[in-house]
């Protein structure tokens, strides 16, 4: 495969995220938000929080990290 399909292929996928997150994302954040009614929601929105808030911060700098370390070490990725 040339180099330059192997950019066009990986700037589709990297394009293509965010729309797939959209689509599916607010799809569940209504079901999310009808099916367990007020109570039900109300559990699971300050969990939800914890999730994102700590996820952040463990995630902050794992990109540069590993972007890093498979291009250091392209034969271990």
């Amino acid at each position: 495969m040339s180099s330059g399909l192997t950019v066009l292929e990986n700037i589709f996928w990297l394009r293509l995220d965010p729309m797939l997150r959209i689509l599916i994302g607010i799809p569940l954040g209504g079901f999310i938000a009808h099916k367990p009614g007020r109570v039900g929601y109300g559990e699971y929105l300050p969990a939800l929080s914890f999730v994102v808030i700590f996820g952040v911060i463990a995630v902050m700098g794992l990109s540069v990290i590993l972007t890093r370390s498979v291009a250091q070490q392209p034969e271990e990725a």
